[in-house]
């Protein structure tokens, strides 16, 4: 669990970057939460395991995405595409097997659709209001990607082969994700938020530290 701790500390120092504005630090401070979550994947009895690999897979796009978005690196296309490329290997690593069909897991999907609906409705009204219509591709696969995600982790919490804390720790994550990405999609389509990018980061570090460590859970 110290890895747990250390990740959590970075990630608290990498928010006091953001507020204090110091784009230099965050070479270092960006990317480590990421890379110690990363570390502990690989260091564990278990890392060989499928869910393990694609665990490690998505914290490394993870990192590769944090890194081209850094502003000397200035690869802002690239690095979105290994932040989908991250999320669509979570959700395959939480359904390494399928999610029973149940009353739970139609909750799950219902609620979710619900939100995804309603959200991608005020993504649409933002995008017509402000004449970005250059986003509604992007509003709609990262909304559909997130959702899915978000399935993906409450289903967790139907499965026998999940243990109650791993479930919630990995539910807790992707909807923490699920929340750093509708808040970007909100600030580039509806309206810029105060703190914007303080709030985006904060659900976004605590996304992958809750995801690992259900994961590891889990795999233990």
């Amino acid at each position: 669990m110290a890895y747990f701790w250390i990740a959590l500390a970075l990630a608290a120092v990498d928010w006091l970057m953001v507020i204090g504005k110091w784009p230099w630090m965050r070479t270092i401070t960006k990317p480590a939460p990421l890379v110690v979550l990363l570390i502990w994947t690989l260091s564990t009895e278990n890392w060989q395991q499928v869910q393990s690999v694609l665990l490690a897979a998505a914290l490394l796009f993870a990192v590769i995405g944090d890194v081209m978005t850094m502003p000397k690196v200035n690869r802002f296309l690239y690095g979105v595409l290994a932040y989908v490329f991250s999320n669509a290997v979570i959700i395959l690593s939480l359904n390494t097997n399928l999610p029973p069909f149940n009353l739970s897991t139609i909750l799950f999907a219902g609620v979710i659709l619900l939100v995804a609906v309603r959200l991608q409705q005020r993504f649409e009204g933002g995008i017509i209001e402000r004449k970005r219509e250059i986003y509604r591709l992007p509003s709609l696969v990262i909304n559909a990607s997130m959702s899915l995600m978000v399935f993906s982790g409450l289903a967790t919490l139907a499965k026998d082969s999940w243990s109650p804390s791993a479930a919630l720790a990995a539910a807790a994550g992707t909807v923490l994700l699920m929340i750093a990405n509708m808040i970007l999609m909100w600030v580039a389509t509806v309206e810029i938020l105060p703190y914007n990018a303080l709030i985006k980061k904060i659900p976004f570090h605590l996304g992958y530290i809750f995801i690992a460590l259900g994961t590891i859970i889990h795999l233990s």
